[in-house]
């Protein structure tokens, strides 16, 4: 049986995780002009550590240990974005699927400098109500990623409670010369 998450605390190199944390403190958010209705989130452009973030991630050695834990065929480039939810009880991801062609493994890195509380991913089957898992990343740097290949899983993310925010990059890995 495959893998539902793998977790990598620490994963991020310290010296990317400082220039990640600079530029996001001070990066201009805004609420997410796609996803809108149910998903309330902000978003921030910062293509300069993006680009870093994203080589950083797309080694063979993180690609293969996803393929491995989660069956899939070769993983390709990874796309995504910088996400805040803030405290205020409005910012959530409910129940949803990311699966599509274009996406095969789901991955978060946790950037934010200060401990948040709530925010917990939780993943289930469709057709139950309990989440198989529950994984609130501690520390920033922290990896976790997730099959989105497989249609029989939803996944959410908690409202984000007490004072401070989930700074996080979420994204995906699309199949090989996809």
């Amino acid at each position: 049986m495959n893998e539902l998450l793998v977790s990598l605390p620490g994963w991020c190199p310290d010296d990317l995780l400082r220039a990640l944390q600079a530029a996001l403190d001070d990066a201009d958010w805004h609420p997410d002009p796609i996803t809108g209705g149910n998903f309330r989130f902000e978003v921030a452009a910062l293509p300069d550590v993006e680009t870093a973030l994203r080589e950083a991630l797309q080694t063979d050695a993180l690609r293969e240990r996803l393929q491995q834990a989660f069956g899939t065929p070769a993983l390709g480039e990874v796309h995504g974005q910088f996400k805040r939810l803030r405290p205020d009880g409005d910012h959530w991801f409910p129940w949803h699927q990311d699966g599509s062609r274009d996406r095969l493994v789901a991955v978060s890195v946790n950037l934010g400098p200060l401990p948040f509380e709530g925010g917990t991913f939780e993943l289930r089957r469709k057709w139950e109500k309990a989440p198989l898992l529950r994984h609130r990343p501690e520390a920033p740097g922290d990896l976790h990623a997730f099959d989105v290949s497989d249609r029989t899983l939803v996944h959410r993310v908690t409202p984000v409670t007490g004072e401070n925010a989930r700074v996080f990059w979420a994204g995906w890995f699309g199949p090989r010369g996809g």
